[in-house]
C-alpha cells in the first residue's frame, strides 16, 4: 500500500497508520504515544523531543480528544468497569499519582489550622469562617468532596426541575390535555360521575401523603467529610474515631451509616475498638510514663462487655460477648501553682485505716441548710421554666444561686488509656492480674510502693471496689506490701452511684403495682401509659427523665397548694400580690424539717392526733348507718409519700447539678444524705460503701488525700 499525503481523506490516512502500528507489534495508537511520552521524559527537559511532546500535552485538542475518547459508546462499557471495579485500578493507577501530592499538602496545611483549634475558639466558632478556611486552604480537597456527595448534580437537576416546571406551565395555559404516562395509569382509577343517567367516566389519582421536603446544607456535609478526614491525619485522630464510632454502636445506627462511617476510619467493631484503644496508648505512652514519675494520679479499670442480641446484632457469631478491661490514669486537671501538691505522691501517712474507728453518727448528717437553699434555687428554676410571666415576674427580684463549696475549675481531663487487657474484672484472682499489670505497664509494680511508702488511689463502679477489696483481703496474710496489696486505695465513681440513687428512689416510692397508690410512682405510670417504667426498669435515661418530670409536677402542686392556687393564671396572680420567695422558703424547709411528718401524726403534746378509722360497734344493723360512722379524721397517707417524694428528688436534682457544674463540696452532702437513705433498702452494698466513702472523707484520709478525691472524682475519662 502507497504511503497517503497530507491530502488524503482522514479515513485512508488513519489506515494506513493503524496498519504500520500493526506491522510494528505497537499494539495500539495510545501505546505508541504512551512511548513517545516516556522517551520524552527520559531525554529530558531542555531537548527537542521534550518540547514537542509538551506542546501536544499543552494543546486544547489533547483535552479534547482524551475526553471524547472516554465518553464514545463503543468505550463506555471498559471504562465504566474501570470506575467500578474492586481493584481500584482507576483510583490508584490515575488519581493516586496525579492527586495524592497536592491533597497531601492541602491536607497537612488543614491539620495545622484544626491543630490551633482552643477551647476559646471552640465557643466562638463561625460556621462561614471555617468553611471560607477548608476552602482557601484545601481547594482541591473541598472541589473533590463536592463531587464526591453531588452538589454538582444538585444543581443540574435543580435547573431541570425548573424547566420542566415551565413546560408544564405553559402546556396548562395553551389549555391542552396531556397523555398520562404509564406511572399515572398506576396510580389512578376509574370514577362513574354521570349523573342523567348515562356513563361518564373520569380518571382519578390516587392521592398519596407528601413527605415533607428535607432541605439538605450540602456545604455542611462537605464542611464534615473534610473535618474528618483531616482529623484523621492527627495525633487525636484516634479518640475521635473511638468516641463517635462507640456512640454511633450505641446508638444502632443502620447498616449502611455503619458501613460509611468504617470507610472513614470509624470504629464500628468491637474488636476495632479494642485495637484502637491500644494504639492510642501505645502514641502517648511517652507522655504518661514520664507523667507518673512526677504527678499524682488515679487508676480506673471498667469492664469492656458488649452482648448482642445473637441474631440481630451480633459482630462475631463466634464471641458475641467478650471480656476484656479498660484501665485508665486519671491526673489532677488542675495544672496551675496553686496544685502544687499533685506533684507529691500520696504515703501511709496520708491514709491512716485506723481512724475509721473515730466515726460517729453525727458525721452521716448532711448539712441541711445548705440542702433546703439548694431546693430553693432548684424550686425558682422550676417555675420559671414552667411560665413566662412568672419568670418575668421573678426576674424583678434579686435571684438566689448556688453556695460553692468545692467548685472544680472547668479544664479538659488530663486522662490517658492503657492497653486493653483480656481479663475479666469481675472474677478476683483476674482482678489481682489487672492491678498487677497496670503496675509492670507503668513500672510501678507493688515493691515500688513498698519501697518509698506509696499509696495508689484506685476508682472503678461497685463492682471494681468490691473486687478490688476481696482481692486484698484475700491476701491479708500476706508478708510483704507487694503480695498483700495495701498499698490499693478503691473508691466510687460517681456514674454508677447516681445509677442506684435513681433505683433506690424507684423502689422506695414505686407503690402497689396496681396503681392503686395514690401519688406513687404506679400511679404516675398508670395515667401518663408509660409501660417501659417498673421495679426491673434498666433504661436509666427514661427513668430519669420521667421522674424528673414527676418531681416537677409535684413542686408546681405543692407551690399551688400552699398559694391557694387552682391553675397558673392564679399563680401568677398571687405572684403579683404576695412574696413568692417566702413561700418557697416555707416549702422547702417544710420538705427538709425531721418534725413536719411528727406533727402530722401528732398533737403538741405527744397524743396521736390521727383515731383508728371504724365502725363504732363491732356488729350493726346495715340499715343504721349512724353506727357505721367512722371516727376521728383519716391520716392523709398520700400527701406524706409526695412530701417524701420531694425531698428525696430535691437532694437527687442537687446531686446530678453538682455533678454537672463540677463542685464537689455540694456532691458529699449529698452522698451524706442518700448514704442514710441506702441502709433502710435492698442496696446493701452502697449503703456500705458509701459509708465507708464518708469515713474517708471525715477521718481516714487526710486534708492531702481528701483534696486529691475532690479534685478527680467528677472528671470522667
Amino acid at each position: 500500500m502507497a504511503p497517503p499525503t497530507a491530502d488524503s481523506p482522514v479515513g485512508r490516512r488513519v489506515e494506513y497508520v493503524v496498519e504500520l502500528i500493526k506491522d510494528l507489534d505497537l499494539h495500539s495508537p495510545l501505546y505508541v504515544f504512551e512511548m513517545q511520552l516516556r522517551a520524552a521524559q527520559e531525554a529530558g527537559r531542555k531537548t527537542t523531543r521534550y518540547k514537542a511532546a509538551k506542546y501536544i500535552l499543552d494543546d486544547d485538542r489533547f483535552i479534547t480528544s482524551m475526553t471524547t475518547i472516554m465518553t464514545l459508546d463503543i468505550a463506555a462499557p471498559n471504562i465504566e468497569s474501570l470506575f467500578f471495579s474492586n481493584s481500584g485500578a482507576l483510583l490508584d493507577s490515575v488519581v493516586t499519582p496525579i492527586l495524592g501530592k497536592e491533597l497531601d499538602a492541602e491536607m497537612e496545611n488543614l491539620v495545622r489550622v484544626l491543630d490551633e483549634i482552643t477551647p476559646e475558639k471552640l465557643l466562638a466558632m463561625n460556621y462561614g469562617q471555617m468553611r471560607k478556611e477548608a476552602k482557601e486552604t484545601a481547594p482541591r480537597t473541598w472541589k473533590m468532596v463536592e463531587l464526591l456527595v453531588g452538589k454538582e448534580d444538585n444543581r443540574a437537576n435543580r435547573r431541570k426541575r425548573q424547566k420542566r416546571a415551565g413546560d408544564g406551565d405553559a402546556a396548562e395555559g395553551g389549555g391542552g390535555e396531556g397523555i398520562d404516562s404509564d406511572s399515572e395509569n398506576e396510580d389512578t382509577e376509574w370514577e362513574d360521575v354521570g349523573g342523567d343517567g348515562k356513563a361518564k367516566w373520569k380518571r382519578k389519582k390516587k392521592q398519596h401523603p407528601q413527605k415533607p421536603k428535607v432541605r439538605k446544607d450540602v456545604d455542611l456535609m462537605i464542611l464534615g467529610t473534610v473535618a474528618v478526614m483531616s482529623y484523621t491525619r492527627t495525633n487525636r485522630a484516634n479518640k475521635f474515631q473511638l468516641v463517635n464510632g462507640y456512640y454511633l454502636n450505641a446508638a444502632n445506627c443502620p447498616k449502611r451509616l455503619r458501613a460509611v462511617m468504617a470507610r472513614f476510619g470509624f470504629c464500628m467493631t468491637y474488636e476495632s475498638t479494642i485495637r484502637v484503644v491500644r494504639h492510642i496508648s501505645l502514641c502517648v505512652k511517652d507522655i504518661y510514663m514520664e507523667m507518673v514519675q512526677n504527678e499524682l494520679f488515679i487508676e480506673i479499670w471498667d469492664n469492656l462487655n458488649q452482648m448482642y442480641r445473637v441474631k440481630s446484632r451480633t459482630i462475631t457469631y463466634q464471641e458475641h460477648l467478650s471480656n476484656e478491661t479498660q484501665p485508665y490514669l486519671l491526673f489532677v486537671s488542675d495544672r496551675t501553682e496553686s496544685s502544687d501538691w499533685r506533684k507529691e505522691p500520696l504515703t501511709n501517712e496520708n491514709i491512716r485505716r485506723e481512724r475509721a474507728l473515730d466515726m460517729e453518727i453525727a458525721d452521716l448528717e448532711p448539712n441541711f441548710d445548705l440542702l433546703r437553699h439548694a431546693s430553693f434555687v432548684h424550686g425558682c428554676n422550676i417555675l420559671m421554666e414552667s411560665s413566662k410571666p412568672l419568670a418575668a415576674l421573678m426576674a424583678k427580684d434579686s435571684l438566689p444561686s448556688h453556695v460553692r463549696i468545692h467548685q472544680i475549675p472547668v479544664r479538659p481531663a488530663v486522662a490517658f488509656p492503657l492497653p486493653t487487657l483480656r481479663l475479666n474484672e469481675g472474677r478476683i484472682d483476674e482482678t489481682i492480674k489487672v492491678i498487677q499489670e497496670i503496675g509492670k505497664e507503668i513500672r510501678m509494680e507493688g515493691p515500688v510502693y513498698e519501697e518509698k511508702d506509696m499509696i495508689q488511689l484506685t476508682g472503678g463502679d461497685f463492682a471494681t471496689v468490691r473486687n478490688t477489696n476481696k482481692a486484698a483481703f484475700q491476701r491479708a496474710d500476706a508478708t510483704t506490701v507487694a503480695e498483700s496489696l495495701s498499698f490499693v486505695e478503691p473508691t466510687i465513681e460517681m456514674f454508677h452511684f447516681t445509677m442506684f440513687v435513681l433505683t433506690m428512689i424507684l423502689y422506695t416510692h414505686f407503690g402497689r403495682s396496681d396503681g392503686k397508690d395514690y401519688a406513687s410512682i404506679a400511679k404516675f405510670k398508670e395515667l401518663l401509659g408509660f409501660e417501659k417504667i417498673g421495679l426491673n426498669c434498666k433504661d436509666f435515661r427514661t427513668l430519669e427523665f420521667f421522674l424528673l418530670d414527676m418531681f416537677k409536677a409535684h413542686f408546681l402542686a405543692a407551690v399551688l397548694t400552699l398559694a391557694v392556687q387552682a391553675d397558673m393564671a392564679g399563680l401568677e396572680k398571687w405572684f403579683e400580690e404576695h412574696s413568692w420567695d417566702q413561700l418557697l422558703k416555707y416549702l422547702c424547709s417544710s420538705v427538709f424539717d425531721p418534725l413536719t411528718m411528727q406533727r402530722r401524726k401528732f398533737k403538741d403534746s405527744g397524743q396521736v392526733r390521727f383515731k383508728p378509722a371504724g365502725p363504732k360497734t363491732k356488729t350493726a344493723n346495715p340499715e343504721d348507718t349512724s353506727a357505721m360512722k367512722d371516727e376521728g379524721i383519716i391520716r392523709d397517707i398520700a400527701m406524706d409519700n409526695a412530701l417524701l417524694f420531694l425531698r428525696d428528688m430535691m437532694v437527687y436534682r442537687e446531686l446530678t447539678d453538682a455533678c454537672k457544674t463540677g463542685d464537689s463540696g455540694r456532691l458529699v452532702e449529698c452522698i451524706k444524705y442518700f448514704a442514710v437513705c441506702f441502709q433502710v433498702t435492698r442496696q446493701f452494698n452502697y449503703a456500705a460503701k458509701s459509708i465507708h466513702l464518708i469515713a474517708c472523707l471525715e477521718h481516714i484520709w487526710d486534708d492531702k488525700a481528701r483534696r486529691v478525691w475532690m479534685n478527680t472524682v467528677l472528671m470522667n475519662p
